[in-house]
């Protein structure tokens, strides 16, 4: 017969120590995942609150600590800051591809004053003569980026290649 040898002493398995260690590493990463949502969670909250402070208008205890002179200046500095938004806002691609598509020899344009608050453009330009100056008005009058375009002014000079100069008004259309 064959002889059996047992052994009652405990058994080292390899696998339990990577065990461990793989559930202690796991473990980590989750404690470190939760602590960075709760930061985003609560930059989040932090960035809405400002959005909303911002979006309100300002209250009357803050403007109370202002004397006239800073609260007519803050004012005027956010009117300021409305006028330049306004004219940013303006479509402007449309406008410079109208006038773009209107380019001829015979007229040559100076100036593009727009005005945002009345929404109106002002073009200064020369023509060569009052007949193509009444077309070139007649084309951009048929424009639907422009409406109630008119003629402001025209000015015959001699001995120029250009010999009007004229400036319309025009509304702008969004």
């Amino acid at each position: 017969m064959k002889t059996l040898a047992l052994n009652h002493g405990r058994t080292v398995y390899p696998q339990a120590s990577l065990s461990r260690m793989l559930l202690l590493i796991g473990g980590a990463v989750a404690v470190t995942s939760l602590i960075a949502l709760q930061q985003l969670s609560e930059r989040q909250q932090k960035l809405e609150q400002d959005m909303q402070q911002l979006q309100q208008p300002h209250t009357a205890r803050s403007t109370l600590n202002l004397s006239g002179k800073e609260n007519a200046a803050k004012r005027d500095e956010i009117a300021a800051v409305k006028t330049v938004m306004a004219e940013l806002a303006l479509p402007w691609q449309p406008l410079f591809k109208t006038l773009e598509s209107l380019n001829t020899s015979e007229v040559k344009l100076l100036a593009i004053e727009p005005n945002a608050r009345q929404r109106k453009l002002r073009i200064t330009g020369e023509a060569k003569d009052i007949n193509v100056m009444l077309a070139y008005v007649q084309k951009l009058a048929i424009q639907p980026v422009l409406q109630d375009v008119f003629l402001l002014t025209h000015e015959q000079s001699e001995g120029s290649a250009m010999s009007v100069h004229f400036v319309v008004e025009a509304a702008w259309v969004q």
